[in-house]
């Protein structure tokens, strides 16, 4: 069913249906445009022959008065008892002098009028009713004269007509719509096997290539340039991604030593000043080393490069333990740390990245909320997911504000007296892709953040997603 409705949502099979419908439009004009010829000309045939008739008949009048007339009619019916042409002789007061029918229509208005009725005929043992085409004539001063056909041949005619028109354009639709859906067909096909392989580069697999069937059409050619495009910016992600290892090994590993040789010197004979510059710039060296490692989490996180293997982890536990250590700092501001944690809620993923982002979102809670602040953490099920939110009564995330909190250094102005590097959420936005998590930002009623994360409890293909899935809700 998902593959017939992706395929009724392509571009060519709406093209398709377009065409349909230009086509069905002129096959109906067309087909309309044969009926009313065909029609018409039987019609005009039935007129002209009625009409010669008159014409002989008139003459026989003309030559053998009413008596010959009645004569050659009577003839005409005994000779024709299939009824297949109409007579009749009328007196003015409407009786009948001689006719096949056992019923004769009245006489219009207009004489010369064309008119069609019914008549019925006994057949196999049973009346049938038919139709004919006919016209009165006058004879003489005191008689009408009615000739007509039986359109039988006419009504078959128009059904056959319209039936061989109905079936021509259903036919005709019907293989339409076919190669439409084949057309549709073929094109999901491709897209998918291209939309397949931009996942894979997505998940951080750069190596992937857009499939070329060497049929030089359209797709082939936007591959080729896709690809070339891929392998552009793979020369440029290596470089990137060995810059980075350059830089690690380069400042990561003198930062430590020189943190490393402030300790020892901590323990060195040093006055109550010396002491408490060397504790500043201890502070100041971890400092660059945290910011330094969420940098380098991050980028590793969203090129794909971090790898671990993944494990079914008891998130409530995990939860619990982050809620233990910050319930200290929560009471140190007099904040009031309310928490519904359904137990035993296991998830498969990396054990350290959740702790990560677990803390960075209550140490942002606590960090931003006011003293006697509510802070509630929640932690429960639904379907296959585990709903995970934080909500606090803090200053907010302005509207304009919610997706660029996402970015690396990224700080509002009214933050940036307080103690953070801007790498808090980008982290948490991080380990939510490569658990193929969703993180929703929405604003707290009265004042405040709401912070919601929807995890799955397994992910999908054991593949990190590359691009967050942040959701921001005013």
């Amino acid at each position: 069913m998902k593959q017939l409705i992706k395929l009724l949502n392509t571009s060519t099979f709406r093209v398709t249906l377009i065409y349909m419908g230009l086509f069905g439009m002129s096959a109906l004009l067309l087909m309309g445009f044969i009926y009313w010829a065909t029609v018409s000309y039987i019609a005009t045939q039935t007129d002209e022959t009625i009409e010669a008739d008159v014409i002989g008949l008139n003459d026989q009048y003309r030559r053998s008065g009413l008596v010959g007339l009645v004569t050659l009619l009577q003839d005409r019916i005994i000779r024709n008892p299939n009824m297949s042409s109409i007579y009749a002789v009328i007196r003015k007061d409407g009786s009948v002098i001689v006719g096949n029918l056992n019923r004769v229509p009245p006489i219009p208005p207009d004489v010369n009028e064309w008119i069609t009725f019914e008549f019925s005929q006994w057949w196999n043992g049973k009346p049938e009713i038919y139709k004919a085409r006919a016209r009165f004539f006058f004879i003489g001063d005191n008689y009408h004269l009615l000739i007509g056909r039986d359109i039988r041949a006419l009504e078959f005619t128009q059904h056959l007509i319209t039936n061989a028109l109905l079936w021509g354009l259903a036919i005709t639709l019907a293989l339409a719509l076919f190669g439409g859906l084949m057309m549709s067909w073929s094109s999901v096909r491709r897209l998918e096997s291209i939309n397949n392989s931009i996942r894979r580069i997505m998940h951080g697999d750069l190596s992937q290539r857009i499939p070329n069937r060497g049929t030089q059409d359209d797709f082939d050619q936007l591959a080729e340039n896709l690809n070339a495009m891929l392998a552009q910016l793979e020369k440029l992600m290596n470089g990137i991604r060995q810059v980075t290892d350059n830089v690690a090994h380069d400042l990561r590993t003198p930062l430590t030593r020189l943190r490393n040789r402030l300790e020892e010197l901590r323990e060195t004979a040093l006055n109550d000043n010396q002491d408490q510059l060397v504790e500043k710039n201890i502070a100041e060296a971890d400092k660059l080393l945290h910011t330094f490692n969420a940098l380098l989490r991050i980028g590793r996180l969203e090129s794909g490069c971090h790898r671990s293997e993944l494990i079914m982890i008891d998130l409530s536990q995990l939860l619990l333990d982050a809620i233990e250590f910050y319930e200290v700092l929560a009471t140190e501001k007099q904040q009031t740390l309310t928490t519904h944690v359904a137990p035993a809620l296991m998830i498969e993923g990396d054990r350290d990245l959740l702790f990560q982002a677990i803390v960075n979102l209550l140490d942002n809670a606590i960090k931003y909320t006011p003293e006697n602040g509510y802070i509630d953490i929640a932690l429960q099920q639904t379907d296959d997911n585990l709903l995970f939110s934080v909500t606090d009564t803090g200053q907010g995330i302005p509207d304009g504000y919610k997706e660029k909190v996402l970015e690396r250094f990224f700080r509002m102005e009214n933050s940036r007296s307080t103690a953070g590097n801007g790498l808090g959420l980008s982290l948490v936005a991080a380990v939510v892709s490569y658990h193929q998590a969703q993180m929703v930002l929405e604003d707290n009623t009265p004042t405040g953040l709401r912070v919601v994360l929807t995890l799955p409890q397994k992910k999908r293909d054991g593949r990190p997603s590359r691009h967050p899935n942040v959701l921001v809700t005013v």
